[in-house]
């Protein structure tokens, strides 16, 4: 008895339909800059791995005390102690703290990971924005 070999299904579907079905219809290229342009901005559209959505956006308040007589780098320190109440301890009580205001920007990544981002200056992003995370900072995709 001899076997009969099968032949693909595709084989068969490329052989019943004429040539030009199987080719794309229309091609549409490039005419000018802002074609050019805006499939640009579709391919940097596509999937990326550190991109997501804010969805918090908060600010916090921290106390520094200013510190006068740091020891530059380099240079050698010297260590003082306070006696009882005075000196140096009863001098920086004095001195006025100095508030500085820091930012956690809130994202929820593509993949539902959410991540959690401190900055000195305030967010440009809002909540909602669609974001893309670069070295650490957050910008608006």
């Amino acid at each position: 008895m001899k076997k009969r070999q099968k032949t693909p299904a595709f084989v068969w579907l490329a052989l019943a339909l004429p040539a030009s079905a199987l080719a794309q219809s229309e091609l549409i290229l490039p005419q000018n800059l802002d074609d050019i342009r805006q499939l640009s901005k579709q391919a940097e559209a596509g999937p990326c791995d550190k991109c997501g959505v804010v969805t918090h956006i908060s600010s916090k308040q921290r106390e520094l005390r200013q510190r006068q007589n740091t020891p530059a780098p380099g240079s050698p320190a010297m260590a003082t102690t306070p006696i009882i109440g005075s000196g140096d301890v009863v001098k920086e009580a004095r001195e006025p703290l100095t508030s500085s205001t820091s930012y956690v920007v809130t994202v929820r990544y593509d993949n539902g990971a959410y991540a959690f981002f401190e900055q000195d200056d305030e967010p440009t992003v809002r909540r909602n924005d669609r974001v893309q995370v670069i070295e650490s900072r957050v910008v608006l995709r």
